[in-house]
């Protein structure tokens, strides 16, 4: 995998991603790193590789294997799904990444509301940790301006 995301186009490395998967049925779909790179791949910011990663989800091979794996796969790439629903900045990517994610709402609705939740906590975790690091550096400018040292703030 490393090797061709070095050397190699991304183009060609998900052409190499379809044909493993393709020759692959079972344990060898199911290693987390080639989930975890079509993830990766997703989300770039470039609408042409976001497009042909998210059209893997669409071959009818990929989604007999992803139904009946997708308490594996699911919980890896939920975060993706979402982060895409909210932030990629091309609508048809959007669409592709709405049409992902219904996919999988249909297919196990309760395995889905799981992630989701767990989605949610996660986020509201990262939010208080930020909270917490913002309220940090506000105490330690105070301190520093309550002494007189020449802080510079940002």
């Amino acid at each position: 995998m490393a090797f061709y995301l070095k050397f190699h186009t991304v183009g060609w490395f998900l052409t190499g991603l379809v044909e493993l998967n393709f020759t692959h049925d079972g344990p060898a779909f199911l290693k987390e790193d080639k989930i975890q790179c079509t993830v990766s791949v997703s989300l770039d910011g470039s609408k042409l590789v976001a497009e042909r990663a998210l059209f893997l989800w669409n071959n009818e091979h990929i989604v007999n294997l992803i139904a009946l794996n997708r308490q594996v796969i699911l919980p890896i790439i939920f975060e993706a799904l979402e982060r895409n629903i909210h932030g990629h900045w091309n609508q048809a990517v959007h669409g592709l990444t709405m049409n992902v994610r219904k996919m999988f709402m249909e297919m196990d609705a309760d395995l889905f509301d799981e992630c989701q939740r767990e989605f949610a906590e996660k986020e509201a975790r990262a939010q208080e940790v930020e909270e917490q690091r913002e309220m940090t550096w506000k105490k330690l400018a105070d301190v520093a301006a309550e002494r007189g040292d020449n802080m510079v703030t940002v």
